[in-house]
């Protein structure tokens, strides 16, 4: 007899996300989906891809720490923010998901009405920084995450490359000399 895999990661400290996925007539169903593809980006990026039919729910969990939630909120808001601050294409589907779960003034709902910008980044939770090892959690601020790992630019609010740094924390000091210093 075949064994389903485990929906527990070997490495049970991370965060686990799932998608609830509508299928009309054929009903509702948690989304299959491999081990490495269950991290918050990957989830957004299915989405952005269109891999899903109609969402309905995406919820975290992670065993290590003892937590579930519905992140659904999250999730939208995020989705609303690429959309509105990146000009990024969102899929029809995702409309109806970012309407019923944004915080914020977004979707059809708003049509007749110019899209505001949101005005929080729920991924960093506006400190522009995530956690490098959790990069679906801010690295500063009240909600910071408390792994010690290093912070990085958060890719939604505060993007860099080589020509554009990313803004840098409050207070920070760079300990490293510059090429002027050489």
């Amino acid at each position: 007899m075949r064994r389903s895999p485990p929906i527990v990661p070997a490495n049970d400290d991370c965060d686990v996300y799932l998608m609830l996925d509508d299928f009309g007539s054929l009903g509702r169903s948690w989304r299959e989906t491999d081990e490495q593809s269950t991290d918050r980006a990957a989830i957004i990026q299915d989405l952005l891809e269109g891999q899903y039919n109609n969402p309905v729910r995406v919820i975290a969990f992670n065993t290590a720490e003892g937590w579930s939630r519905d992140v659904s909120e999250d999730i939208a808001d995020e989705l609303a923010q690429l959309r509105d601050l990146k000009g990024q294409d969102i899929p029809a589907s995702l409309e109806d998901f970012i309407d019923r779960h944004s915080s914020g003034p977004t979707g059809a709902a708003s049509v007749a009405a110019p899209r505001r910008r949101m005005k929080v980044c729920a991924r960093c939770d506006n400190t522009r920084w995530v956690c490098e090892n959790h990069p679906d959690r801010p690295w500063l601020g009240e909600e910071a995450c408390d792994c010690g790992g290093a912070g990085e630019p958060c890719p939604v609010c505060n993007p860099a490359d080589a020509d554009n740094p990313p803004v840098m924390p409050e207070g920070f000091v760079a300990d490293l000399p510059s090429e002027e210093d050489k």
